[in-house]
């Protein structure tokens, strides 16, 4: 439990360290796995489903990480509200989502293994139903109004 909780908050400093340079705006998701077709044993067949396709996406991607230098987390999905970047919230705080993937997902966190973060393995790999998939259909949810103030949501999820 120790070295859960350590790879967590190297993960999250990290995340706020992160530069710019290694994003990759404008990125698309599409057709990524090359699994399908998929025929089970028996003989149902699962085809490509264009609900999948992410282009352009919302979120960034960041390749090639090592963050917290153990090798452990790869790479990450990244999404930020536009208002992050005006002048007039240089001060504003923003929550944030880390969302961890199930072991269908894990990859070394290259630009096209980033995209399996839309799909788990499951019996119609429901990629809308995946945290990284229902921020790419929409970002309403990300954004809150409460006690006379507005909440926007960073959310990362991450590659390992």
């Amino acid at each position: 439990m120790k070295g859960i909780l350590k790879r967590f908050s190297v993960l999250l400093l990290s995340l706020l360290l992160i530069k710019e340079v290694s994003a990759q705006t404008a990125a698309s998701c599409v057709n990524y796995d090359t699994r399908y077709p998929i025929t089970t044993s028996t003989g149902k067949v699962y085809k490509w489903n264009p609900l999948w396709n992410f282009s352009p996406m919302k979120m960034k991607k960041y390749s090639g990480l090592n963050i917290g230098g153990d090798n452990y987390f790869n790479g990450m999905l990244e999404y930020v509200p536009s208002s992050y970047w005006w002048s007039s919230n240089a001060t504003k705080k923003y929550p944030i989502i880390i969302s961890f993937h199930g072991g269908a997902a894990m990859g070394f966190g290259s630009s096209t293994e980033l995209c399996r973060l839309f799909k788990d393995r499951g019996g119609d790999s429901a990629g809308h139903k995946t945290f990284p998939g229902r921020v790419e259909r929409s970002t309403t949810n990300l954004s809150q109004f409460w006690n006379g103030v507005t909440y926007e949501y960073i959310v990362s999820s991450t590659s390992i």
